[in-house]
């Protein structure tokens, strides 16, 4: 299903503290391009489901703050949701999976922190999926 699944990534650094941490807002939008009747497709398309009802996706997000840094709040649509905190190599993480239907369309955004002394533009990037969506993005610094 994920042939279908169309995603974007954009952001905004929002302040800069004197220790040099820096505030950001990331949003992330998937869009199942799915047909309508995607619950009718052959099952080497739509897979086996796992959880799924068929026809829609389970993806799972994981939002990564900077080195030393933390994601502080997660929204999906406007609402906040169950998500899951990490740390994976130094770096706050959060986990969330999203349903996506076909036709629909969900956003997630985020606010994540920086570690200290981190006062340069932030580079962003996203792991492609099977269509490529933004890859990468700049985010000029606030400090």
């Amino acid at each position: 299903m994920q042939y279908y699944l169309d995603y974007d990534v954009t952001g905004k650094a929002m302040k800069c503290t004197a220790e040099g941490v820096q505030t950001y807002e990331t949003v992330t939008t998937l869009a199942s391009t799915a047909p309508a009747d995607a619950a009718d497709l052959p099952e080497s398309i739509k897979g086996p489901g796992f959880g799924a009802s068929p026809g829609t996706m389970l993806v799972n997000l994981y939002v990564y703050a900077p080195d030393g840094g933390k994601v502080t709040g997660l929204t999906i649509d406007g609402k906040k949701t169950v998500a899951f905190p990490a740390t994976h190599d130094g770096r706050g993480v959060m986990q969330v999976t999203v349903e996506l239907g076909p036709g629909k369309t969900v956003t997630v955004e985020s606010t994540v922190k920086s570690g200290v002394k981190q006062r340069s533009d932030t580079r962003v990037l996203a792991t492609p999926g099977i269509v490529p969506g933004s890859k990468a993005l700049t985010i000029p610094s606030t400090c």
